[in-house]
């Protein structure tokens, strides 16, 4: 039976199923997608193949890899129309728990239609071509070096605390109360805060600027 499951929840054996994964690669996390790929699931492993000939393939964790989703027996159109009935069916008022969607005057066939098209174009992006590698370390090493360039002329980063729950705060040296600051994102984004109090390794609590 055609199924969405975790590595771990999927007994060992040999597949054709579309498999969907997140790799880190410059910092950055990449979604990757293959259809009607061969998989072998083991006891602790599972190896994907990405060509006929076997001579690519990644070798996953099944239980570490929980980026890794197995859709066994499912074209990428039937994986995404999968995806989204779920979220509808569980995220939505209208159509909670509903069994008969495409019915409900605001989820009707046609937005569900337009909905699978549109996500399956944009998952079919995710399976060629290979990431470039080189280039994406590359735009990562250049963007460590202007944080590095900012941090030394005094700009603070974002940070989080374990103990602070979920909250921003910002990392700077040599500040005191009151002092506003220029605080620059991983993506290069900028904004002004002010910053209040120190709570530890030049970790402080602020407000905006």
């Amino acid at each position: 039976m055609a199924s969405n499951r975790t590595l771990a929840k999927i007994q060992p054996g040999e597949f054709i199923a579309t498999v969907t994964w997140t790799e880190r690669i410059g910092g950055q996390n990449i979604d990757r997608c293959r259809e009607h790929a061969p998989l072998k699931i083991r006891d602790k492993d599972a190896t994907l193949y990405l060509d006929d000939d076997a001579e690519r393939t990644l070798t996953f964790h099944r239980k570490l890899n929980k980026s890794v989703k197995v859709y066994v027996g499912l074209a990428i159109e039937d994986m995404v129309r999968e995806r989204v009935k779920n979220y509808v069916r569980n995220n939505t008022k209208c159509c909670w728990m509903r069994g008969d969607l495409g019915s409900c005057a605001v989820h009707t066939q046609s937005w569900f239609d337009a909905q699978v098209k549109r996500e399956a174009d944009r998952v079919r992006e995710q399976m060629v071509p290979e990431p470039d590698r080189a280039a994406i370390e590359s735009e990562a090493s250049a963007r460590r070096a202007e944080r590095e360039a900012a941090k030394a002329a005094g700009e603070a980063e974002w940070c989080r605390l374990s103990g602070c729950g979920k909250a921003w705060l910002v990392r700077v040296a040599d500040k005191t109360p009151g002092d506003a600051v220029t605080v620059r994102s991983r993506s290069g984004g900028t904004s002004k805060v002010k910053l209040i109090r120190k709570l530890r390794d030049d970790v402080w609590e602020h407000q905006a600027a």
